[in-house]
């Protein structure tokens, strides 16, 4: 059994696991003995975090990106574990919004180079071990884990947390989650652990009853956010309450995503208390989040989704419609081919410019498959980067998956001086 003593080497390990970004559901052990087996051989670190524990179809990146930023603001040490990686896989775990060193990412594969090597965990399980084991490591306050699939059977679904939230509900990765709404909640609301409080953000209300079954059946209270009627004006969010914060944010979405932080925040103030004055100054400073309708350069408009499902591709015609001050949009996007839905179609179909751009991933939709459903002018990596030249006082929204982000970012900088 050879020990990794690079980071070159472990890098080299995780190219030969499979992954979702390739593989699709087949890179995915929906069940959690391949996670209980790999926690099993550090230690069981999941069983000492005090956990915030994040489900939904949208926005719970961008929730569990808030609750870190504000439980730092508030003197915590704070634990966040997040997916996919955007540049680098360091991205996934982070401990006072550092990302976790190389040298630590080779102390852990060390632990579960048995496993590595008879093949039997997925990349998305080490990952998940990973967090767990560094949060431990660094004897983190709080540990803010988000969901990779659904929830239920999801890597992360091992811990007992101090609240569960589930931010929204929506269709994607049905071949997996099933093909209903309320299937689908199903699955999400597997988070919710007995006794424990569950917050839950933007969900439609023909399945809210699924959620509150379960909450019912475990004696968990549910917090629901529609009661203060989330609202966004221009950056700032409103809540029937009287409470309000001027934001970074460009989507209207993302009150729900700040009313989900503040009702966990709020329930979770006797263990880790967050001031007023505290909360508001979090709120109102949190950076935008990279690739959730971010803006590239400073000297363009030019912004990032990866949204890449009907529920986060409408949010995103909304936030275009409050940048485009009377030009054309243009789309720049790419997808994969289990994403291509009659109601995405529909959406793509609302950019009067569209430009499509074929992935090298075994799982990329191509032009043909795309051709059935959307009208979209095709082009090369080359032919996009001969192109963006001349868009620069055009409004450009790069989207369609978070995998495309690192991509972007590359032709950017091989366009700016």
């Amino acid at each position: 059994m050879n020990a990794f003593t690079h980071i070159h080497q472990v890098w080299e390990a995780l190219e030969r696991i499979p992954r979702f970004k390739d593989s699709g559901a087949n890179a995915v052990h929906y069940a959690l003995t391949g996670i209980e087996q790999l926690c099993d051989l550090v230690g069981n670190p999941q069983n000492e975090l005090n956990g915030i524990h994040i489900a939904g179809t949208n926005g719970k990146g961008t929730t569990a990106h808030l609750l870190e930023h504000i439980y730092c603001e508030a003197g915590y040490s704070v634990g966040l574990f997040t997916s996919p990686h955007l540049m680098r896989y360091n991205e996934r775990v982070r401990v006072g919004k550092e990302e976790i060193p190389d040298e630590d990412i080779i102390n852990y594969f060390n632990l579960i180079n048995p496993l590595l090597e008879e093949q039997s965990v997925t990349f998305f399980e080490i990952s998940t071990g990973l967090a767990f084991w560094y949060f431990r490591q660094k004897n983190v306050d709080i540990a803010v884990i988000e969901t990779g699939l659904g929830g239920r059977l999801d890597s992360t679904n091992i811990i007992t947390p101090l609240c569960s939230i589930i931010t929204s509900i929506g269709y994607d990765h049905q071949d997996v989650l099933g093909h209903t709404l309320e299937n689908i909640a199903y699955e999400k609301a597997g988070i919710i652990k007995n006794s424990i409080p569950v917050v839950i953000g933007n969900i439609p209300d023909q399945v809210k009853p699924v959620i509150r079954r379960k909450a019912k059946d475990v004696g968990s209270r549910v917090w629901d956010c529609s009661e203060l009627n989330p609202a966004f004006h221009h950056g700032r969010v409103h809540l029937t309450d009287g409470r309000q914060w001027n934001t970074t944010f460009i989507e209207p979405v993302n009150a729900w995503n700040v009313t989900c932080a503040v009702q966990c925040v709020a329930l979770l103030n006797r263990a880790f208390p967050v001031e007023e004055q505290q909360l508001n100054t979090a709120i109102e400073t949190c950076p935008p989040f990279h690739a959730r309708f971010e803006k590239l350069t400073v000297d363009r408009d030019w912004y990032f989704t990866g949204a890449h499902n009907e529920q986060a591709l409408a949010a995103t015609l909304e936030a275009v419609q409050r940048v485009e001050e009377g030009r054309t949009p243009i789309l720049i996007f790419t997808l994969m081919n289990d994403k291509l839905t009659p109601e995405v179609a529909a959406c793509l179909r609302q950019f009067p410019v569209r430009w499509f751009l074929e992935s090298d991933s075994p799982r990329a939709l191509t032009n043909d498959e795309l051709g059935n459903w959307v009208e979209a002018d095709t082009f090369t990596e080359r032919m996009v980067l001969e192109k963006l030249d001349d868009l620069t006082p055009e409004l450009v929204i790069f989207a369609g998956s978070f995998y495309f982000y690192s991509t972007v970012r590359r032709w950017i900088g091989e366009i700016q001086p």
